[in-house]
């Protein structure tokens, strides 16, 4: 099995982050290039994993329709589960994300939101509650997110995906 972790994570530096909506930034990798190096990338690789970190990186890239078949090719997995509910934050379909949101259940991602979102500046308790992520109010928050909200919200979804690569490539 050869993985390159470098690789992977080079995919998410230099073409910005993704916003909060639909929109499609002019500088993301196209999906076949996309698909290739995650195929030399992670070759060899269980294929789970492979499907997770291509779904992540298709979201990151705005190529939402590619993105969501890898998440419904593998319903049911919690990881794939969970950036199919970010899919649709973005998109926005707030009853259909709420859907995934439930579906999705309590993710260990979420022990780590709460820090996250401070360091971005969110050091509101909007998202939280003692200290527990609360994806909803996350949602609505970028839902209905005003300019001065928009730049942090969007880097709180960033490290929130940055986070969610990690965990993956660390499984």
């Amino acid at each position: 099995m050869t993985t390159s972790l470098a690789a992977v994570r080079q995919i998410f530096i230099n073409h910005g982050h993704p916003g909060l909506g639909p929109v499609v930034r002019a500088a993301v990798m196209p999906v076949e290039q996309l698909r290739q190096t995650i195929d030399e990338a992670l070759h060899g690789v269980a294929d789970l994993r492979h499907a997770r970190l291509l779904a992540l990186a298709l979201c990151w890239h705005d190529h939402w329709d590619a993105a969501h078949q890898v998440c419904v090719a593998h319903e049911g997995d919690q990881p794939c589960d969970l950036i199919h509910m970010i899919l649709h934050r973005r998109e926005p379909d707030a009853d259909n994300c709420r859907y995934w949101i439930a579906r999705v259940g309590w993710h260990p991602l979420y022990d780590e939101l709460p820090a996250i979102a401070v360091t971005a500046g969110m050091a509101d308790s909007t998202l939280t509650t003692g200290g527990r992520w609360h994806p909803e109010r996350f949602m609505e928050r970028c839902l209905h997110a005003t300019d001065l909200d928009r730049a942090v919200l969007e880097q709180v979804q960033a490290a929130e995906l940055l986070a969610l690569r990690e965990r993956l490539l660390d499984g």
